[in-house]
């Protein structure tokens, strides 16, 4: 009994005997205190354009690639703009006449004058005359190598084509292309016949041009069909390559054909409409010239020269809409077009990145964004390299409203690039820290040596001689992010040591 009282009263004593506490300390130094806010953004390029065009119309040409580098001003992609040259052409020649027009007016116009106006009028008269016959031997030439192409060539690949129910007598693996051909054939031999009473029938002295331009565009639409078909041939019991040779040879040579007679007669129909243009305005220039220059003559001859003026700018304001352009140096990251194809107006169909120029889109949280100011500097580093990859920035710009991510309330602050880099590229994350505030040789300790009292001043303790815990109150300033904090006044100085723990 007396050996388990004795074992009770030591184990007392030994739980509850004093142990003096050991500290753990660390020297107050002198160094710079940097205040400073850790994001993560992305990598985007400074300018970021999307193009498209102002106006419909058929894409005639697209000269550059995905990930080309183009320069400012460059053709991205252009529409088709014969008509519309040709308008600006008539505009300009318009504006021309008119210009010349008010200088005779306002100079005066002799006898001899208004013959060689009586006679350029006489000249304009007989090229629409000529024009006019070119356009008719166009119409009927165009006919014949239409007629040609569908009644000699491709008839001889169908059995009873002039009548309701044309068939092709050669195998179309392809039935829908089939019955896609023989519905044209059928419908083409109306459009022969009317074709044909087209060029016996004229109004005001003119062949109407408009149903041939409908008639040879079936005849080209028929042709490339049945060149589909040909084409895919393959020899059999009942069909030779000979045979086949022969068929895609001729179906070939009659769609060349068909062809140059299509732009020979929208070449014609053009001669003949500025032929009668031109007539329009010789006839204009004799009777203006003819006229007495009065004052009212005059403005209304000022008024044309104004009129077609604002005729050809209003062409080339429509011509230059017909070409995308390239509106900085950069690279083009999206083209969503190729020639032959049909856009609508404002469609993107490109899209472009300045080169070599990046910037740093970040979102702040509201806790920190009061920290930065725009000039701020800032390093960072790429998810794509080592972290020993170090790059410059500076604060750009700061959004004054807030972007809610995650029912947080972010700002979005932009930083740009200081130094470039080639590797870096447009969508890399990147790990941010911005510079907020940087105080140089300053008295500083670490955070985990401050303590507050119960009236909110802060101090920090030292040992005393016999190694006791000495408190000392301290008026703290700027808070580092690497956990040292600015000492600005109290009984410290640098190199005493700091308790920082206490066991």
């Amino acid at each position: 009994m007396v050996v388990v009282v004795l074992v009770i009263i030591g184990v007392w004593w030994y739980t509850h005997r004093f142990v003096p506490p050991t500290f753990e300390t660390q020297a107050v130094t002198m160094q710079t205190v940097k205040e400073e806010v850790d994001v993560t953004g992305t990598i985007a390029p400074i300018q970021d354009v999307s193009l498209s065009f102002e106006q419909g119309g058929k894409v005639a040409a697209v000269p550059v690639l995905v990930g080309d580098r183009v320069f400012g001003g460059q053709a991205i992609a252009s529409l088709s703009n014969s008509d519309m040259y040709a308008q600006l052409l008539g505009a300009q020649a318009r504006y021309d006449a008119a210009v010349a027009s008010l200088e005779q007016l306002q100079e005066g116009t002799r006898p001899e004058q208004l013959e060689v106006y009586a006679a350029q009028t006489d000249q304009a008269r007989r090229a629409v005359t000529q024009s006019e016959t070119s356009l008719y031997d166009a119409i009927a030439t165009a006919f014949t190598q239409s007629d040609s192409a569908v009644r000699s060539t491709a008839d001889q690949m169908f059995s009873n084509p002039r009548s309701a129910n044309p068939t092709l007598t050669v195998f179309v693996s392809d039935p829908t292309l089939k019955n896609d051909i023989e519905w044209r054939r059928l419908l083409l031999e109306k459009s022969l016949i009317g074709w044909e009473n087209v060029l016996y029938v004229k109004t005001n002295g003119m062949t109407d041009a408009t149903n041939a331009d409908e008639y040879i565009l079936d005849v080209q639409m028929f042709l490339q069909k049945l060149a589909l078909a040909v084409n895919a041939l393959t020899p059999n019991a009942n069909l030779s390559q000979v045979t086949i040779d022969t068929y895609r040879s001729a179906v070939s040579l009659a769609r060349t054909n068909v062809n140059t007679a299509a732009t020979a007669l929208s070449a014609a129909k053009s001669g003949y409409t500025a032929a009668v243009q031109a007539l329009s305005i010789a006839e204009k220039q004799y009777t203006l010239q003819a006229a007495p220059a009065t004052d009212a003559t005059i403005k209304a001859a000022k008024a044309q020269v104004d009129a077609a003026d604002a005729q050809v700018a209003q062409y080339r304001a429509m011509l230059a809409k017909t070409e995308l352009t390239a509106p900085i140096d950069g690279t083009i990251t999206l083209l969503d077009t190729k020639a032959g194809e049909t856009v609508l107006a404002g469609k993107e169909i490109a899209r472009l990145i300045s080169v070599g120029k990046y910037q740093i889109d970040t979102y702040i949280p509201e806790a920190d964004i009061t920290k930065i100011r725009v000039g701020y500097s800032a390093t960072f580093t790429l998810d794509a390299y080592d972290d020993s990859v170090v790059f410059h920035a500076k604060v750009v710009m700061i959004d004054p409203g807030e972007t809610v991510i995650e029912g947080v309330a972010t700002y979005k602050v932009t930083l740009q690039f200081i130094d470039t880099e080639n590797k870096v590229r447009s969508g890399m994350s990147a790990n941010v820290t911005i510079l907020t505030e940087e105080h140089d040789n300053v008295l500083a300790v670490p955070s985990r040596a401050l303590q507050t009292r119960s009236d909110g001043t802060t101090y920090v303790r030292t040992l005393d001689i016999e190694g006791n815990p000495v408190e000392r109150t301290v008026v703290v300033g700027l808070r580092g992010s690497d956990g040292s904090v600015e000492i600005l006044s109290g009984d410290i100085t640098a190199g005493e040591e700091v308790i920082t723990f206490e066991k």
